[in-house]
Formats: C-alpha cells, structure tokens, sequence
C-alpha cells in the first residue's frame, strides 16, 4: 500500500490533506512537527512525505538535514507544501534534495496528486489512514 507521510504543525492543513489522499486511494499518517515525523518513520515506512517549511519544535530544514544524515530514510521523496514561496529556506530545501513544492491555498487537488505521483506513484491497492 503507497503511503503518503503529511507533516504540519497545522490540523486545518494536515487533516485535510490527509483526508483527500486517503480517498484518492493512498494510505495516509500525519505528524504535527518533524520530531514526530522522524519517530513515526523509525517504525514504520513512508513512500513519499509531505512537509510544511514552519513548524515548532523541529522545522522543515532540521528535518530535510535529519534525513540526509539517515542511510534509510534518506531517499524517500519529500514534497514541500508551505506558505513560502521562495527565498533562502525555500533555497536550502531544494539543496536538501526536495523533489518540489506546493504553496498553500494555491495548489489545486489536481496538482497535489500530479506531485504525488511523480514522487511514488499511483496507489496501490488498499486505502486507510493512521494518524502520528
């Protein structure tokens, strides 16, 4: 089953994004900061995530550095979904090795799914949620 990883410090972000891509046919988790992301990902696998750029306790940055320093986890895509929209953290994501981003209230379903895809595929079979 593909599954999709969507960290947000915000629950009207997450909860959401979870919810589309688990009807679209994705299995879905959610973390609320990228501590918690890392703690779910040492338990169980991830086939693409999805990350917002600002977030307590541990950010987008800190996170993208964590999984680089992991031999596991460092080649599960990451896609940004973040209010920024370019600049230097914006730029050092990219260096992080993101695979692309999306501006929030920007982006259509439609291009959430296109950017899904290009990073892990079509579903498989079987569909679900699990919350971090």
């Amino acid at each position: 089953m593909t599954e999709v990883l969507i960290v947000d410090d915000t629950f009207g972000c997450r909860e959401p994004l979870a919810r589309f891509l688990s009807l679209s046919g994705y299995r879905t988790a959610t973390a609320s900061n990228g501590r918690e992301a890392l703690a779910y990902l040492h338990g169980h696998r991830a086939d693409v995530i999805l990350l917002d750029l600002m977030m307590p306790d541990m950010d987008g940055i800190a996170f993208l550095q964590a999984l680089q320093g992991d031999g596991v986890l460092r080649n599960v895509p990451v896609i940004m979904v973040t209010a920024i929209s370019d600049g230097p953290m914006l730029s050092q994501a990219h260096d992080l090795g993101i695979r692309g981003w999306l501006v929030k209230s920007q982006f259509t379903t439609d291009e959430l799914l296109e950017r899904v895809r290009e990073a892990c595929g079509k579903p498989s079979a079987g569909q679900g949620a699990v919350s971090g």
